[in-house]
């Protein structure tokens, strides 16, 4: 755990990744986590989030994956897109984007790493005319 959290910061420092720590307000009790990865093209930038199974379906990561959509496009100036890619499979996990006014991409295969994922991902995107649209319109509103 303490090399993950090293490295985590070292990635936080360096302007590669940002991950945060999802938790209830003013308790001392982590439900998931959640960060801004540079691993794809250039100009973008991609949302990943876990969330407990036992507290999914409140919320969460789509209060998260709104808040770190908007700091990428107000702090990410070289940033045009942002892509999330949750595994079909996780029917909870893959409704998050629509909500927020991405669009379904593309499907690619991904290993699989866990019982119950299925071997693909789905590709879902936004620009930054698409995000500002879909917070003028309420479709990014709450989950």
């Amino acid at each position: 755990m303490a090399t993950v959290v090293s490295e985590g910061v070292a990635a936080f420092d360096g302007g590669t990744e940002w991950s945060y720590v999802v938790s209830r307000p003013g308790r001392d009790e982590v439900l998931g986590s959640v960060g801004i990865h540079t691993r794809g093209p250039a100009a973008s930038v991609e949302i990943g989030y876990w969330i407990r199974t036992d507290v999914t379906g409140r919320g969460y990561a789509t209060a998260a994956a709104r808040a770190l959509t908007a700091a990428a496009f107000t702090h990410l100036d070289e940033v045009d897109h942002v892509e999330i890619r949750p595994d079909p499979a996780n029917a909870r996990s893959a409704s998050v984007p629509p909500r927020l006014g991405y669009r379904l991409d593309r499907e690619e295969p991904r290993p699989v790493d866990a019982p119950g994922q299925s071997g693909r991902c789905q590709v879902h995107v936004i620009d930054r005319a698409g995000w500002d649209d879909a917070m003028t319109t309420g479709r990014a509103g709450p989950g």
